[in-house]
């Protein structure tokens, strides 16, 4: 949506460069927002009459929203898409688990030298891909390129007011091809893969405690789950570092720190109404072979689906069956103060 609006501004060459925030969001000044921005109603009502546009078929398909719909709480993804809509603070990287999580946007806007090319005989300009502006997503799927930075600033105060096109940028020309022998390589563009089906095809928000479920059928099939049901972090970790490097991790604030909770991987596999930043998720995914598509859409290799099927011994002291393994399902809860059952 950034990329029609800037290209808007472009044309229409006002004097002032406020003047077509104005128009648009009837407001003089701000930031105009890239993932999830607000004032959609003031900006659908801005349309020409006859328009088929909503503020929903805004937030589905000119955003960034459909990216972190899958791994948001029923309220939190509630108040967001109300956030967008009306013309209050914007509140909506809290609720998306983008702050907490301190994953933040790129700093400079990013395009695909290929895409660019294409764009450029097709319609004799290019324009700012929304899939290309994820933080830890390096790659287009479409050609296998990195993708390369512009001199376009993504975030800062030096945006203030501004809305310029990726024609009018500084971009550059030589595709870098990805190598997908690389295990770093085939992890990247597992991740970039999985975003992109995120964004335009999926539809499922299955809800945290589904998707806390399926993770754990995925981790029993890959020898991360012990006999008693309890989550093998160690294990877990040991293949994230097998497809990431600490740098990288680093970098997006991913770090597998040993923290006494797990961290912000034991966090994401805890049963909780918490929202975690969704590149996350797409860590955990591409480290356990795992696409965003076989995930939400029930489509899982079979290695990777085998239920865990183990039975459980009964702790019941004055049960005649204690000690024998006859309980097939339990639930871990964890007090205030208490000892995590996580390891």
């Amino acid at each position: 949506m950034y990329s029609v609006l800037a290209r808007f501004t472009e044309r229409m060459n006002y004097p002032a460069r406020y003047t077509s925030l104005l128009e648009v969001f009837g407001v003089r000044h701000g930031i105009p927002a890239i993932e999830l921005p607000n004032r959609l109603d003031q900006l659908v009502s801005a349309l020409p009459p006859g328009t088929t546009y909503t503020s929903d078929s805004l937030i589905a398909r000119n955003t960034l929203l459909p990216f972190h719909a899958p791994f948001l709480p029923d309220l939190n993804y509630e108040m967001i898409v109300a956030n967008m809509k009306g013309d209050g603070v914007r509140t909506t990287q809290l609720r998306a688990g983008i702050i907490a999580g301190r994953v933040s946007p790129p700093e400079f806007f990013r395009t695909c030298p290929v895409c660019d090319e294409e764009n450029l005989e097709r319609y004799r300009e290019t324009y700012w891909n929304r899939q290309h502006q994820f933080r830890g997503v390096d790659v287009c799927t479409t050609h296998s390129v990195f993708l390369e930075s512009t001199n376009i600033r993504l975030r800062g105060s030096c945006r203030r007011d501004s809305l310029i096109s990726a024609q009018s940028a500084q971009r550059v020309s030589v595709a870098r091809k990805v190598d997908a022998l690389k295990p770093g390589n085939r992890a990247l563009l597992h991740m970039a893969e999985s975003a992109a089906w995120l964004m335009d095809q999926n539809a499922s928000r299955p809800g945290l405690s589904q998707i806390n479920h399926d993770y754990r059928q995925l981790l029993g099939g890959q020898g991360c789950l012990s006999p008693k049901g309890w989550i093998r972090l160690q294990r877990l970790r040991g293949k994230i570092t097998e497809c990431f490097t600490p740098e990288w991790l680093k970098i997006f604030n991913c770090e597998l720190r040993d923290a006494g909770d797990g961290g912000w991987l034991g966090r994401l596999l805890r049963k909780t109404d918490q929202a975690v930043a969704s590149i996350r998720h797409l860590i955990v995914l591409a480290a356990l072979n795992v696409s965003a598509e076989e995930f939400f859409t029930r489509r899982l290799p079979e290695s990777a689906a085998k239920r865990h099927e183990s039975l459980y011994p009964c702790l019941n002291g004055i049960c005649p069956r204690s000690g024998t393994p006859v309980i097939v399902k339990f639930e871990l809860k964890r007090a205030k103060h208490g000892f995590t059952r996580i390891y």
